[in-house]
């Protein structure tokens, strides 16, 4: 539960950040061992991606909120590409502690300002209503 309680208005509501849980770390590890599993679905959203990638040789991609690097998986795990993801502490923690072999080029960063070379593309699939 995220709340509980009665509240007289939205400010009395404690702040909860359900995006650095252990619950919404174990989805996320599902969510990728699906997508490795069957990638198409993520494949066809990630379609924006997938053109920029095709025009540039051995880009630099940081991918804000990227979560386990579910877009570059979905795209099969390109050699080519630098891919880095801007997550959470507790995505970055369990990415960290994961074998999984698509994501052995992937480099998390829990926080942007950490982000000190020029990148080609800055990919935001699903985060910018969390980027508060």
């Amino acid at each position: 539960m995220i709340w509980e309680g009665i509240y007289s208005n939205i400010k009395e509501i404690p702040a909860y950040d359900f995006l650095d849980t252990e619950a919404w770390v174990q989805s996320q590890i599902k969510k990728l061992e699906s997508t490795i599993a069957n990638p198409t679905k993520l494949k066809e959203e990630n379609f924006p991606l997938k053109t920029l990638l095709a025009s540039t040789h051995k880009a630099k991609v940081v991918d804000y909120g990227g979560s386990l690097a579910l877009s570059y998986v979905a795209l099969g795990s390109p050699k080519d590409v630098e891919y880095h993801v801007v997550e959470t502490s507790a995505i970055c923690c369990a990415a960290s502690e994961l074998d999984i072999e698509e994501l052995a080029n992937v480099k998390f960063h829990e926080h942007p300002d950490r982000i000190d070379f020029k990148y080609d593309i800055l990919y935001t699939r699903t985060a910018l209503q969390y980027a508060v």
